[in-house]
């Protein structure tokens, strides 16, 4: 299912071997930007990391922050000047735990249409501290960062209490974002929320999935670990620059 956002965000692609750096405005902020690393290699090149900030720079960004980075590609980032903001667990799901059964039917997802997505961004706000919010770019780019993506909200009566995004590029799966309601948590929607992404990327061949999330986050952890996700010895880490000393 594809689904056709209002406004887009404007996004500069720079391609290297085997890889891309992609570059926005971070959460509708005039003065960040945001520079997103998409790459099967261990390394990224310093070279390009720094004609990415150039390229931010002269959009007249000031400073720039990154997705989250695989520890293989953190050096390189260094190497341009980056420092580390916030590190996140990994938590991998491997093929030997097929789909977990038992989701309960009242809770079933239900597709996003365009007239969900102001209901999205309000309930991601409350979900969120404000670096981490999603605005519409932010959402579109969570779309776009899987060769595949889904989409799901889930209502209680005519009230969408959550939502989640998974993807899969290959046979790597991931959750890209959860978010229920506070009023509505603890209540079983995450879990089959969850549950519905986990079948839908098995079902397409995925043999890994992975999640990341805060360590502080405990109620997060443990909603993980009861769906068969183990925290990995790995981390990811947001970072970030000033960029007018270039």
């Amino acid at each position: 299912m594809k689904l056709s956002l209002d406004t887009a965000p404007a996004v500069t692609v720079l391609r290297y071997p085997g890889g891309q750096l992609r570059m926005m405005r971070w959460q509708g902020s005039n003065d960040t930007g945001y520079l997103a690393s998409v790459s099967d290699h261990q390394r990224v090149p310093v070279a390009s990391i720094v004609q990415a900030m150039h390229s931010l720079r002269q959009q007249g960004f000031t400073s720039v922050v990154t997705g989250a980075i695989a520890a293989t590609h953190v050096h390189d980032f260094v190497k341009a000047g980056f420092v580390e903001q916030e590190r996140l667990v990994l938590l991998r799901r491997g093929s030997a735990r097929p789909p977990l059964v038992g989701q309960d039917r009242r809770n079933s997802t239900s597709r996003v249409r365009a007239r969900d997505l102001s209901r999205v961004l309000a309930i991601d706000r409350l979900c969120f501290e404000p670096f981490w919010q999603l605005d519409i770019a932010g959402l579109h780019e969570a779309l776009a960062a899987t060769a595949r993506y889904r989409f799901r909200i889930m209502r209680i009566g005519a009230t969408t209490t959550g939502y989640v995004i998974c993807g899969f590029t290959g046979t790597n799966g991931f959750i890209q974002r959860l978010a229920v309601h506070p009023n509505a948590q603890q209540t079983g929607i995450g879990t089959s929320l969850i549950m519905d992404a986990i079948k839908w990327m098995y079902r397409r061949g995925v043999t890994t999935m992975y999640v990341n999330t805060h360590s502080a986050n405990v109620h997060a952890l443990a909603l993980y670990d009861r769906l068969g996700f183990d925290q990995t010895n790995e981390s990811l880490c947001v970072m970030g620059r000033e960029l007018i000393d270039l």
